[in-house]
């Protein structure tokens, strides 16, 4: 395998898309002495994964293991009853659930309701110093709405700045 198969590999193990074949191909790569300098920094993590697989426990730790077993006690599975009433208030419980569910995918149905048309007209201002009226009140009370987000956020820095000051 030459170094451009090898970064494709690389590149769809780490994307968790090879097969055992191929990373075992990618282990005996990384197991030759001249692997190129891009590719080093993988090479210890698939020299590792060689040596575990030739890892085994010793036959005394085996041993004991299965002491250990062999002194737990076997445990009978055994299938619970349901108290009757508990029974009962399942299924009401799976009932009233059902019922809940058929209810909210149902459609709702349309409702006709006749709507009244109404007259924007009585809102315009008449004339020009009542437009300039309606103007200057919508000015105003934007005004007071940008001094109170203004007050607002100088309050909320003076609380930061004394958060901070005491990390300087």
């Amino acid at each position: 395998m030459d170094a451009k198969q090898a970064r494709q590999l690389l590149e769809r193990y780490f994307n968790g898309e090879t097969r055992l074949e191929e990373e075992a191909q990618l282990r005996s790569f990384f197991a030759q002495e001249k692997v190129p300098a891009d590719l080093r920094p993988y090479q210890p993590l698939f020299q590792f994964f060689g040596q575990e697989q030739t890892r085994t426990t010793s036959t005394r730790f085996n041993q004991q293991l299965a002491q250990q077993a062999a002194r737990l006690p076997v445990v009978q599975g055994r299938r619970r009853q349901l108290s009757p009433i508990f029974q009962r208030l399942a299924v009401a419980a799976l009932f009233v659930l059902a019922v809940g569910w058929w209810h909210y995918q149902s459609p709702a149905p349309p409702v006709n309701r006749a709507t009244a048309a109404i007259d924007w007209s009585k809102y315009e201002p008449q004339n020009e110093e009542e437009a300039f009226r309606v103007y200057q009140s919508a000015m105003r009370k934007t005004a007071r709405a940008l001094q109170r987000s203004v007050q607002m956020a100088t309050t909320e820095l003076e609380g930061v700045k004394k958060l901070v000051q005491p990390l300087q």
